[in-house]
């Protein structure tokens, strides 16, 4: 049986609180908070969430049970509190004796899209050759929409946690209206996915946002004759991945707009050989117009500019570049990423050097969870959760400061 973690969480943290207080009642607007939270935060949600603090959050995270392989559940379906869910497979011999690929596949826009790509299109390919596969669903398929972005976290939150995801080998899968999600998750998040594959799909990201994808790969599929996607979209980014260096593939075959399984076992094998390195540079080109992830540890609320962010895994450098109108950027870090003796991180805005000390706080520990996934057992061998933000009164940015601890 498995045990669902974010259920289970909220669940739990529906009797946190002060312990001056009553247990609160099941189903109160706390825990009605932590799941609004977990889908879409807000500064309203965010504030009423501030009672706690880290060591009781902590303390109540849960630790998923080792996954139970049995016939009956290597491929089922999973409920997200918003209300959505994803489908999954699981290869034979899965166990949580080792981590496995997993490849999160976005379907297109018809309805019950996502259950024909999921079974007739996959046709059990991926579970074969030894991945996971997850296909998030998205009614009207518009992932490249900021509701579909935040579709997908969901499922990868949920995902992360109740398998075991090799977090080094991320894929991202799209087909159709899922193809154009995934050129715009995949290119915008670099620090998760290893590689992409976009199936006649339309480019509706910058050539800057395609230099995301150095050091990842690309393997495009299209159709020459397509009527709702045309060819052009995909044989100009073909040719700004070639001028960029980025390690692609590009499949054109003579017929019209379809998912091609027949490429499958091509697709897998190119993606078999993509890997995150264990400790690099991560460079982001995005453009902004209100609060955007950067990484998955850095956002930002600015005025339509772009923004250039990178970090180390370990031992936290962040470089913020091209930057001239944003009202704040934010940090949050984990231990695991603070290096030196004073646990100190180097921030530099515009070539202006700060140095930071970051401090726990409840607001990293619940937007470092929202927007850097991870398995629960890493927060608790992990807890100094920090977050630094830097406020912007025009062109210089003022001395950042980092958020305290707050709470009982």
């Amino acid at each position: 049986m498995m045990v669902d973690g974010i259920t289970h969480l909220l669940l739990l943290l529906s009797l946190a609180g002060s312990s001056s207080q009553p247990s609160p009642p099941a189903g109160d607007l706390r825990t009605r908070d932590l799941s609004a939270f977990l889908i879409r935060p807000s500064a309203e949600v965010t504030e009423r969430l501030r009672h706690w603090n880290v060591a009781e959050l902590l303390h109540l995270l849960p630790v998923s049970a080792p996954y139970r392989q049995s016939p009956a559940n290597l491929a089922g379906q999973v409920d997200l509190p918003s209300g959505g869910y994803y489908l999954y497979e699981l290869p034979e011999g899965y166990g949580p004796q080792r981590e496995w690929p997993t490849v999160f596949s976005l379907h297109g826009n018809p309805p019950r899209h996502c259950e024909r790509v999921h079974h007739k299109y996959w046709r059990g390919d991926a579970a074969r050759r030894g991945f996971i596969l997850i296909s998030p669903n998205l009614d009207g398929g518009r992932w490249h929409r900021d509701f579909g972005e935040e579709a997908f976290f969901e499922a990868f939150r949920d995902a992360v946690v109740r398998f075991r995801v090799d977090r080094k080998r991320v894929y991202l899968n799209g087909y159709s209206a899922g193809a154009s999600g995934t050129w715009n998750i995949g290119s915008r998040h670099p620090d998760i996915f290893a590689g992409i594959v976009v199936r006649c799909g339309i480019r509706r990201v910058s050539d800057a946002e395609l230099g995301n994808l150095k050091g990842r790969g690309v393997y495009v599929i299209h159709a020459a004759e397509d009527a709702k996607c045309g060819v052009r979209q995909a044989r100009l980014a073909v040719d700004v991945l070639k001028r960029l260096g980025v390690t692609h593939r590009y499949v054109e075959y003579p017929g019209e707009h379809d998912f091609y399984p027949q490429s499958n076992d091509d697709v897998l094998d190119f993606l078999s050989t993509l890997s995150l390195p264990r400790e690099e540079r991560v460079r982001v080109t995005a453009p902004f117009d209100e609060e955007r992830r950067i990484l998955g540890f850095v956002s930002l609320v600015g005025d339509g500019h772009t923004l250039s962010a990178g970090c180390k895994a370990e031992g936290c450098f962040v470089d913020i570049t091209h930057v001239e109108r944003i009202r704040h950027l934010d940090v949050w870090l984990r231990a695991s990423q603070l290096s030196g003796d004073d646990d100190a991180v180097e921030l530099a805005v515009n070539g202006e050097p700060f140095k930071l000390t970051p401090t726990p706080s409840v607001d990293a520990f619940l937007r470092s969870w929202q927007l850097h996934p991870s398995l629960a057992p890493a927060y608790v061998s992990d807890p100094f959760l920090a977050s630094c933000r830097v406020i912007s009164g025009g062109r210089i940015l003022h001395k950042p400061d980092c958020v305290g601890p707050k709470g009982p």
